[in-house]
C-alpha cells in the first residue's frame, strides 16, 4: 500500500488539548479495566468493584429487573415479530430492539416465561429447580451490574485514542501470530484482567465502527476472550486445588497463546468472510503501517490524539444507554430459555454421559485418572464455565480436578453469557459454529493440560 496516501502528515504539530485529552481518557479506561485493585484482600479491577458495589445496593432489586425486562422482551417481541405493529415497525431503534426471527421470539418468549416461574419459583422441577432455575437466577444479578458497570465506561478504552496507539506497536507482533490486527490486543488485556463478556462487547462494537472485519471480530471473541483472574481463583477453589492456581494459570496462560495461534487457521473461523460492517468498507486499517520517515511513537501519538476530537459525553451517555437497553432486551430471555434447557439435560438426563464418552477414551489414552469420570466434565463447559467445576469436585484425583479446572478457563466459548452475547453480535457466530470451535479448542487443549500437569504433579 502507497503509504503516502495516509492522511496523517509527518510535519503536523500535535494540539496539546487533544494530548490532555487522550492522557485523560485513556487514564480513565486503563483505571477502570486493566488496574488490579484490592477489596477484601481479592484482586480485582476498578469495574469490578463498582459491578460488586452495584449488587450490593441494589440486591434481589436486580435480579427482579432482571426478571421483568426478560418478560416485557418476551412479550413485546412475541408481539412485533408476528403482528408487525406500525408503532414500533416505523421508529428503527424500537424495531431494532423487538422485532427477530422465530426463533428467537419464541425463545425470547420461553425465556420470559421460565423467568417469571423461577421468580416466583412456581413451576416443575426441571425449570425452577436449585440446578436449573435458580442457576440461571443467580448469574441475571451479576451480568445486570457488569453490563451497568462497564458500558459507559468502554468508550474511554476504545474510542479515544488508546487502542490506536498499542496498535502502531503491537501490529507486527499480533497479525503474524494471530492474523488480527495490533489493536485487537488491548480486548485481551481487557478481558485478561476484567470480564470475558466486557471483551465481547468492546469487539462487537469496534466491529460495528469498522476496525475489525467479521472473521477478525469472530475470532477475536472465540479465541481472546478469556476469563478474568479473581473467576479463575474461584473454579481453583471450588476443586479443592487453589495451592497450585500460580502453576494453572501459567497453564491457562500458554494454551490459550497456543489456541489462539492455531484456532483462527482452521475451519470455521478460517472460512468465515473477511469482510467490514456495512457501510464501514473504508475503514482505517491501514492506519497501524508507519509512515516511512516518521516515527512509529510519534505516529501512534498522532492517530491516538485526533480520536478525542469525537469526544461528547452526551453522545456516551445516550449511546451508553441504548446500547445497554439492547444488550439486556437481547441477552436474558435467551439466558434464561437456552440456559434453563441446557442445565436440565445435564441435571435430568444421560446425554452428556454418553456424548463424553470419547472424551474420556481421548483421556485415558493420555493417562490421565478418573478419564471417564472426568469426561463428561470436560464438555458440559459449553454450556456454563461454572458447571465443570461442580461436576469435577468428587473426582478422587486432585490433579484430574486441576486438569478440568485449566480446561475449562481456556475453553472460553460457554451459552450461558458469552456464547449468547457472541450470537447476538454480527459476526456470523451461531451455536453450530460455536460447539465446533468448542470442540476444536478442547481437543488440542487436553493434551497441552495433560503435559503441564505431569510436571506440575510429578
Amino acid at each position: 500500500m502507497d503509504n503516502n496516501k495516509n492522511p496523517v502528515m509527518t510535519n503536523e504539530k500535535i494540539e496539546r488539548s487533544k494530548y490532555v485529552k487522550f492522557l485523560l481518557f485513556s487514564a480513565i479506561g486503563i483505571a477502570m479495566f486493566l488496574i488490579p485493585v484490592s477489596k477484601d484482600g481479592n484482586i480485582t479491577v476498578l469495574s469490578a468493584f463498582i459491578s460488586d458495589s452495584i449488587i450490593s445496593f441494589a440486591g434481589d432489586y436486580l435480579m427482579w429487573f432482571a426478571v421483568w425486562i426478560t418478560a416485557l422482551c418476551g412479550v413485546m417481541s412475541l408481539w412485533t415479530s408476528i403482528f408487525k405493529p406500525k408503532c414500533i415497525m416505523k421508529h428503527e431503534l424500537l424495531k431494532s430492539w423487538f422485532y427477530t426471527s422465530p426463533l428467537y421470539y419464541i425463545s425470547r418468549a420461553a425465556g420470559g416465561v421460565f423467568a417469571v416461574m423461577c421468580a416466583y419459583n412456581a413451576g416443575p422441577e426441571f425449570i425452577i429447580g436449585e440446578a436449573t432455575g435458580q442457576t440461571i437466577l443467580g448469574i441475571a444479578k451479576p451480568l445486570v451490574a457488569v453490563l451497568l458497570s462497564i458500558i459507559f465506561f468502554v468508550p474511554f478504552l476504545t474510542d479515544y485514542g488508546l487502542m490506536e496507539y498499542i496498535g502502531v506497536f503491537l501490529r507486527k507482533i499480533i497479525r503474524p501470530l494471530f492474523t488480527l490486527p495490533g489493536r485487537s490486543a488491548i480486548n485481551l488485556i481487557t478481558s485478561w484482567f476484567g470480564a470475558s463478556n466486557a471483551a465481547v462487547i468492546i469487539t462487537n462494537l469496534q466491529y460495528e465502527k469498522g476496525y475489525y472485519t467479521k472473521r477478525e471480530t469472530a475470532v477475536i471473541i472465540t479465541a481472546f476472550s478469556a476469563v478474568n483472574i479473581p473467576f479463575c481463583l474461584v473454579i481453583f477453589e471450588t476443586v479443592d486445588a487453589a495451592s497450585y492456581f500460580v502453576q494453572g494459570y501459567a497453564t491457562i496462560c500458554i494454551a490459550g497463546i497456543i489456541l489462539a495461534m492455531i484456532t483462527p487457521r482452521i475451519w470455521p473461523l478460517r472460512t468465515m468472510p473477511n469482510v467490514y460492517a456495512k457501510g464501514k468498507e473504508k475503514a482505517k486499517v491501514n492506519e497501524e503501517i508507519v509512515p516511512e520517515g516518521m516515527k512509529p511513537h510519534r505516529y501512534a501519538l498522532k492517530l491516538a490524539t485526533d480520536k478525542t476530537e469525537d469526544f461528547s459525553i452526551k453522545k456516551i451517555i445516550v449511546d451508553g444507554t441504548k446500547l445497554l437497553i439492547g444488550i439486556y432486551l437481547a441477552t436474558f430471555p435467551i439466558v434464561f430459555a437456552w440456559g434453563i434447557l441446557a442445565c436440565s439435560l445435564v441435571e435430568y438426563t444421560p446425554i452428556f454421559e454418553w456424548v463424553s464418552y470419547p472424551f474420556g477414551f481421548f483421556m485415558d489414552v493420555l493417562g490421565v485418572e478418573n478419564a471417564f469420570e472426568a469426561a463428561p466434565a470436560a464438555i458440559v463447559g459449553f454450556i456454563d464455565m461454572f458447571i465443570p467445576a461442580l461436576l469435577a469436585i468428587n473426582i478422587p484425583s486432585i490433579a484430574t480436578r486441576w486438569m478440568i479446572a485449566v480446561l475449562s478457563l481456556v475453553q472460553i466459548i460457554f451459552m450461558t453469557e458469552v456464547g449468547v452475547l457472541a450470537m447476538q453480535t454480527d459476526a456470523g457466530l451461531n451455536v453450530k459454529n460455536l460447539l465446533i470451535i468448542f470442540l476444536e479448542r478442547t481437543i488440542i487443549a487436553i493434551p497441552i493440560i495433560v503435559l503441564a500437569a505431569h510436571f506440575v504433579f510429578a
